[in-house]
């Protein structure tokens, strides 16, 4: 606040000029004396805090959660910075809930185990000096669990225990499962929060969105290599966020062998890499997995047979019949997709008489 002198000659000289002097002398030093206090009652003030950056009276003091949106159970460690104010010689205090956790003088950080989802723990902290509340406020933690669950479109034989792999140009599925519990203690619908996807540092903008869940790759990695999808997700008032980060990794497709059975269909329960031909005839059939395809009698899939290097006409099976004689042959196929020109695999096994 500046206080402005007027000029001696622009005053009319009153009667009993003396006395009216040190009555106006007192009004100012009175002036002087509030416009001195006053930073130091805005100071006190204290607000609700939902940003990094506080606002108040030392509008430079900074907060830092780390991690930004902590999980269940995590270490959440609050921090204090200021570029104006040396917080190393100022008295802070945290509290959490309610009661006194740590203080002293220089105490910028202050560590602490967040609750189970949906139990909100609030830390409050202040800076002081001289016996002075510089700065007060209050953060509320509030963990919060997203997972991302994923599939790829491509095919794996029946009863495979297994999960279908993403292969060069496969179609993928990604769904976000966010686990937010409200003050009431219920699931929030996870059909109200938004959804904001991102493929390495590329924001997915049409794909994120209110009740955006699900997310769609078509057509994907033309290399096999490494992608990293994330998910930011978050409540309309903001008080309820989370986020998940998945390392989508891809495969070749491959190609096994497995005997036919007349009686019992395809033997799925071994794999191949050496057969013998006990009967007259044997039916072996290739399955090729991770190709973007139905099932192994799609019309974009086709095999290449050779039996000992000499090309063999089939499509997803062959017959062979045992020879008079007893040696060995190698046995093997090349299975590439028509629409998919990187999903390409081969594979071979032995086979005795």
């Amino acid at each position: 606040m500046t206080v402005f002198f007027p000029a001696r000659n622009t005053l009319p000289r009153p009667r009993g000029g003396a006395r009216v002097c040190r009555a106006g002398s007192a009004a100012l030093l009175l002036l002087f004396l509030f416009a001195a206090r006053a930073p130091l009652a805005h100071a006190q003030f204290a607000q609700p805090f939902n940003t990094a950056s506080l606002r108040g009276a030392l509008q430079d003091i900074t907060v830092t959660v780390t991690p930004r949106t902590p999980r269940p159970f995590q270490t959440v460690t609050l921090s204090l910075s200021s570029v104006r104010r040396d917080l190393s010689r100022t008295e802070i205090v945290w509290e959490k809930d309610g009661a006194v956790a740590r203080q002293g003088r220089g105490v910028t950080q202050f560590s602490f185990t967040a609750g189970k989802a949906g139990q909100i723990t609030r830390i409050g902290f202040s800076v002081r000096e001289d016996g002075a509340t510089l700065y007060a406020d209050t953060v509320e933690i509030n963990p919060s669990l997203v997972a991302i669950a994923w599939e790829a479109d491509t095919y794996t034989p029946p009863f495979y225990r297994g999960k279908a792999l993403a292969s060069p140009e496969a179609s993928v599925r990604l769904v976000a499962l966010p686990y937010f519990v409200g003050q009431n203690g219920a699931m929030i619908d996870p059909a109200t929060l938004t959804y904001t996807w991102k493929r390495g540092t590329q924001t997915l903008v049409r794909q994120s969105g209110e009740g955006r869940q699900v997310l769609e790759l078509r057509r994907n990695n033309l290399f096999g290599l490494p992608e990293q999808i994330s998910v930011e997700v978050a409540s309309a008032d903001g008080r309820y966020t989370g986020t998940a980060t998945l390392t989508l990794t891809f495969t070749q497709p491959r190609v096994r062998f497995y005997r036919f059975l007349p009686l019992g269909g395809i033997a799925y329960a071994r794999a191949l890499t050496r057969a013998a031909l006990r009967e007259e005839e044997t039916t072996f059939v290739a399955e090729p997995y991770f190709f973007s395809v139905a099932d192994r009698d799609a019309p974009a899939l086709s095999y290449e047979w050779r039996i000992d290097g000499r090309p063999f006409a089939a499509r997803g099976s062959i017959t062979l019949q045992k020879p008079s004689g007893s040696g060995r042959a190698v046995v093997d196929t090349t299975v590439s997709s028509a629409q998919f020109l990187l999903q390409r695999t081969g594979g071979k096994f032995l086979v005795s008489f």
